[in-house]
């Protein structure tokens, strides 16, 4: 089989690593097999521990490799992390006489946009156009082709810390790949999950992960304001270990086959089993299911209060009539929507990928949406080659994988 180009969508998240593969054909990006691999080398989205990473990374990549026949050799990376912010900049340049305005010369202000003074230590991973003004006339999407003597392009930029984002680099060359493209994870989500018309109308989309939960609103068919929260599903874990006396791994399993963000409408007998800290071996307690309710709720509570704060610091919650959409791991704890709904007092439904119509079983599910998104925000927005090889051709895929991790160590 000849060198064919795939695209591959690396989820580098705080609990778990996600690799999808996708190819790209006349009809569209069809999905071809992913890998999954927990992770415990990250702390709210950022790196902590390169050993704990590469591990995962290299794991979560063999599953997807097996699954979808090729050997993976670059990735599109999704980044998240307290440090990603967002701004808005405006470039201007001027039009000769007689001349039509071209796509170098919207190139040319969307380069001036980003001419801005950054604190040390911060670099923009993302530039994107928002709304052109000709000769002072605004709200022009297109400005190709027409006429006017000054063009003026506002663009959503975001930045990031340069020593996170190296990271990021180093654990995914450490395991034998290159990166095409770094990509903020809720603009890849919003690739998966949310419609034109939303994205159109105002929408904001909370992508609640393990360590953060990820803040993007859009209007008028972009993004325009970009934040992460430093609340995820992990803290909720860490309270009930707390409140209820258990450890880490058993207010998981909790939370995950009991958890529940709202009391509301439970019935005041329902029990569970747990195991709290220093109970002897094989005996447990039962505690009303309201009170891992009471636990959980202050917390999810707390995530949306901060998420309204964010949009209203953006403009204010008048700029998504359409709504919210929650996507995420988190967004799967019953009660989710429920209390969303309650706080920020606007429709919300769940995200879950629209397309490509090809995902099936778990890639349909919240938890798989940055993955998909990445596949498909890469073939929407090209940059680099991306490269995979069959296995079935190559004897020597194993062998050349090896030799790429151990010379980018």
């Amino acid at each position: 089989m000849a060198k064919s180009e795939i695209i591959v969508g690396l989820d580098v998240g705080t609990t778990k690593i996600c690799a999808v593969v996708g190819e790209l054909t006349k009809n569209g990006v069809s999905l071809l097999g992913h890998g999954v691999a927990p992770c415990d080398g990250l702390h709210k989205g950022v790196v902590v521990n390169i050993e704990a990473t590469v591990p995962a990374i290299e794991k979560a990549v063999e599953a997807a490799e097996r699954s979808s026949g090729y050997e993976i050799r670059s990735v599109v990376v999704g980044i998240t992390g307290e440090h990603i912010r967002s701004l808005t900049g405006k470039g201007t340049v001027r039009i000769r006489r007689d001349q039509e305005i071209t796509r170098a010369d919207v190139a040319q202000a969307q380069e001036a946009a980003q001419q801005i003074d950054l604190p040390p230590g911060r670099e923009i991973i993302h530039n994107i156009p928002r709304a052109s003004s000709v000769d002072g006339h605004h709200g022009i999407k297109n400005p190709v082709g027409m006429f006017g003597s000054t063009l003026e392009v506002e663009t959503h930029l975001v930045t990031a810390e340069s020593n996170p984002v190296q990271n990021i680099y180093k654990c995914v060359e450490q395991a034998g790949l290159t990166i095409t493209q770094v990509v903020l994870e809720p603009l890849a989500t919003a690739e998966a999950e949310l419609h034109t018309a939303e994205k159109e109308m105002g929408v904001a989309l909370i992508d609640i992960g393990g360590g953060t939960s990820d803040l993007a609103l859009f209007g008028g068919g972009s993004a325009f304001y970009s934040a992460v929260i430093p609340v995820g599903g992990k803290h909720v874990t860490n309270d009930l270990s707390v409140g209820l006396r258990v450890a880490f791994t058993e207010a998981e399993r909790i939370k995950l086959e009991h958890g529940i963000a709202t009391e509301d409408g439970l019935d005041d007998l329902e029990a569970v089993a747990i195991t709290p800290v220093g109970q002897p071996a094989g005996e447990e307690m039962r505690v009303p299911r309201r009170i891992i309710a009471e636990i959980i709720q202050p917390r999810m509570e707390e995530l949306f209060e901060l998420v309204e704060e964010e949009i209203r610091r953006a403009g204010g919650l008048e700029l998504i009539p359409a709504g919210v959409v929650i996507s995420g791991g988190g967004s799967r704890l019953p009660g989710t929507l429920d209390v969303a709904s309650q706080v920020l007092g606007v429709p919300v439904r769940l995200g879950a990928p629209l397309e490509p119509a090809a995902a099936t079983g778990a890639l349909r599910t919240p938890e798989y949406s940055t993955g998909v998104g990445l596949v498909l925000y890469a073939a929407r927005n090209p940059r680099g080659t991306h490269h995979a090889d069959g296995l079935l051709d190559g004897l020597f895929g194993p062998i050349s994988r090896w030799f790429r991790r151990l010379f980018s160590r």
